[in-house]
């Protein structure tokens, strides 16, 4: 049985892709150098596949910048709201976002209707709520 490469050796964050990451080695079709997860899933985020798993690049991005994956209590911010701008400095690990939102500010927005039904903030909420709590 053939070993599994891991996703660390196989892929690379590159500032020039269009989707932050490219391949370090030849890997199936693809060849070291080229452009990786350079499909815009259902999300609209881009994302591939790596050992018959998908993944999106963002969160791959994520990984190889801090060594975590998101998860229930890690999530993956693109802080200009753009789902394709996975610049590293366009990425932020933030715990959810009810631990840094005083309560008062949750509640109005739950009433408001201004919370998506997937329950992440959208970028207009995103927005008043670093007004609201100064960031």
């Amino acid at each position: 049985m053939k070993n599994k490469k891991d996703i660390k050796d196989c892929l690379k964050i590159d500032k020039n892709s269009k989707t932050g990451l490219c391949w370090t080695q030849d890997v199936g079709k693809v060849k070291a150098g080229d452009e990786a997860f350079t499909a815009i899933k259902s999300g609209g985020y881009y994302g591939g596949s790596f050992n018959y798993k998908s993944y999106n690049a963002h969160q791959v991005i994520m990984f190889l910048e801090h060594g975590k994956w998101s998860n229930n209590q890690l999530h993956i911010d693109h802080i200009d709201g753009n789902k394709l701008n996975n610049k590293v400095d366009n990425l932020m690990p933030t715990e959810k976002y009810k631990a840094i939102i005083p309560q008062a500010s949750q509640d109005y927005l739950y009433h408001s209707g201004m919370v998506r039904i997937d329950g992440e903030l959208n970028m207009q909420v995103r927005s008043c709520i670093q007004v609201l709590i100064g960031i």
